[in-house]
């Protein structure tokens, strides 16, 4: 609190992957991915009359401090599965978050959580993409399903049904 720097810190983590960082990197990464208040989900920057980012949610995303914390999260937990236990809850809230553009992002962790626990990671994928048909959109999206599909294609068909449907 206090010192705004959780997207620096984010694309720092995300970029010097394979460390070993320590469980106070960890904390901090967990707090900002659920208290940092960018991006404000009343002026969603990627809609409306004159939208930021070319109109596009997962750079609006990326470009907030959540956002990025969700990519830095994912390498976390690509780089050590342990973490997990300590990120729970700064997962959930991602996952649920208010605002779309981070939701588009929280996408990357649930490709990780799925090594770790399947099942609660294509629960996460349904209740994410659940909020925004723009999420489906993101690069994402396939991956998780390229993946999850081949583990547990009846938990992910709903989404590719919807995807299917989809404008």
């Amino acid at each position: 609190p206090g010192k705004p720097c959780g997207r620096w810190l984010a694309w720092l983590v995300r970029d010097w992957g394979h460390r070993n960082w320590s469980d106070k990197v960890v904390t901090i990464s967990a707090w900002y991915a659920m208290n940092d208040p960018d991006p404000d989900p009343e002026r969603e920057l990627w809609t409306g009359d004159s939208p930021c980012y070319g109109g596009r949610a997962l750079d609006a995303g990326i470009n907030s401090t959540r956002g990025a914390m969700a990519s830095a999260i994912a390498r976390l937990l690509f780089d050590d599965n342990d973490r997990f236990k300590a990120l729970r809850d700064a997962v959930d809230s991602l996952v649920h978050d208010r605002s779309t553009a981070v939701r588009c992002c929280a996408i990357e962790i649930l490709l990780a959580i799925s090594n770790i626990d399947l099942e609660l990671a294509t629960k996460w994928f349904s209740e994410c993409v659940s909020a925004d048909d723009v999420i489906l959109s993101t690069p994402g999206v396939d991956r998780f399903l390229y993946h999850a599909g081949f583990r547990d294609y009846a938990r992910v068909r709903p989404v590719l049904r919807r995807m299917l449907q989809a404008k």
